[in-house]
């Protein structure tokens, strides 16, 4: 086998040498042979290759890399003859004079960049260009270079840092305290649900759980308001213009007022004088209505009659008080204050089973009291209606003989005060006139003194009337 092998070594070696002339080294063979084989060269091969090194170095000298990307360079014929190197020195002067102030490090690539017009920045003017940017809108989370540092922005200050660390500090502690809250509930509304026992019928089991209503959040439900609150509250919605408000107040006093537990008629109308009297006029004026309401269902005929006409007198006189006071009570007595008198008209009509005799001087007295109310409220004409309405009532009943009742001149000179009011002072004087011979062919008159009480009113009226006439 040793035989075999130094003969396929000895076969290579032959081979190699008759192609290329010479056997290469083997790795038997001593270096120092290899040395010396080099130095005993040519001189002839040693002053070429001198020549040509001299060449290599003044061709480099004379060519110009400035513009040369490095990195792009594959071979020496790249460095063509016209370009030159450039010396530490130059360089260091190229890059003084140079400005990178706009320049962003990262979309470099090569020498060439860095074109001569920008210049270098020292530490000291990064820190004072630093210094005088505004970076308190900045997402630094968003940056990715240096260009977003834009001049007009700043850093954000400790004290800017603490405020926000306080905010977040209050919101976490809020936070805190609602669970807690929550908790104590959940703990009570179990407590209660233990406490309580109840027996009830097995329900079917569901798969969704019924979860228990804690005591502290269920509904509070609203106390019942009794008469005297409402009207509190009524009083107050009518003097500050709360109409809205006022007209709920008045709904829920209805409903109490129709309700199983209403007060009796004569209850009402005991509180109503009360408050007339204490000067609440506006709760005085409520209850009056419906005095004479209840009074249809719960008095007997004539006792109903009787007081539904009280009523509207007493209603008329709430409506010159809150004349009187002026106002804003006069503005509510405007508001509401005829028709509610319009209904007590119609509450003593609805009564039935009254005498004519006692029904008829009932009526009439309420007609006069309304007439009575629209003139004060500056309703004429409205109030002429009425009082032609009681005097209609007379002359139907006593025919010709009605000039001889005191109240049909009441009526007469009511009506001629309405006229006054109008400018009609040809109607106003006749009517006065009219009621002047009323009162003196009357013989029905309640108490001494009345009679000429009357006439003396009369005649002031007149009196009047004819100097505001002569005066036109």
């Amino acid at each position: 086998m040793a035989c075999k092998q130094e003969n396929q070594k000895s076969g290579t070696k032959n081979k190699y040498e008759k192609k290329f002339g010479s056997a290469p080294h083997s790795e038997y063979e001593d270096p120092n042979q290899l040395k010396e084989g080099a130095s005993n060269s040519k001189p002839d091969d040693q002053n070429r290759q001198a020549q040509y090194a001299q060449e290599n170095r003044s061709d480099y000298e004379d060519r110009d890399f400035s513009t040369i990307n490095i990195a792009q360079l594959t071979s020496y014929e790249d460095f063509s003859p016209d370009r030159r190197t450039t010396s530490s020195e130059e360089k260091r002067n190229d890059y003084k004079d140079r400005n990178f102030s706009t320049i962003n490090i990262a979309q470099l690539t090569s020498y060439e960049d860095f074109s001569p017009d920008r210049r270098a920045t020292s530490s000291e003017e990064k820190r004072k260009e630093y210094k005088d940017r505004d970076f308190s809108t900045i997402n630094i989370a968003h940056l990715t270079s240096y260009e977003d540092f834009s001049p007009d922005r700043r850093a954000t200050s400790s004290e800017d840092i603490r405020e926000i660390d306080k905010i977040l500090f209050e919101r976490m502690t809020m936070l805190e305290k609602r669970m807690k809250t929550l908790e104590n509930r959940q703990d009570a509304a179990k407590g209660v649900n233990s406490e309580t026992k109840i027996s009830e019928p097995k329900k079917a089991e569901s798969k969704v759980k019924d979860t228990p209503t804690p005591d502290a959040i269920k509904p509070i439900k609203r106390k019942e308001r009794t008469l005297q609150s409402l009207l509190d509250e009524l009083d107050n919605c009518f003097m500050t213009g709360r109409k809205s408000k006022a007209n709920f107040c008045l709904s829920e006093i209805k409903k109490l007022m129709t309700s199983s537990t209403r007060p009796k008629a004569a209850e009402v109308t005991e509180i109503a004088d009360k408050y007339f009297d204490n000067s609440s006029y506006i709760k005085a004026a409520v209850l009056l209505s419906w005095a004479a309401e209840l009074h249809v269902s719960d008095s007997d005929p004539d006792t109903a009659g009787h007081e539904i006409s009280s009523c509207a007198y007493k209603y008329d006189q709430v409506i010159r008080h809150m004349k009187d006071i002026g106002g804003r009570m006069h503005t509510i007595a405007e508001d509401f204050g005829v028709n509610i008198i319009l209904k007590m008209l119609g509450n003593l009509r609805d009564v039935t089973s009254v005498n004519a005799e006692v029904m008829f001087e009932y009526e009439t007295w309420t007609l006069s009291n309304v007439g009575v109310s629209h003139s004060r409220l500056n309703h004429n004409l409205d109030s002429i209606t009425y009082f032609r309405e009681g005097m209609d009532l007379f002359e139907r009943k006593y025919k010709s003989s009605a000039m001889e009742h005191y109240f049909y001149g009441q009526l007469l000179h009511n009506t001629g005060v309405a006229h006054s009011h109008l400018g009609n002072y040809a109607e106003a004087e006749k009517h006065f006139l009219d009621a002047l011979k009323s009162y003196n062919a009357s013989n029905d008159w309640e108490y001494e003194g009345q009679k000429g009480s009357e006439i003396t009113k009369t005649e002031e009226r007149l009196n009047l009337l004819r100097q505001r006439s002569k005066d036109k």
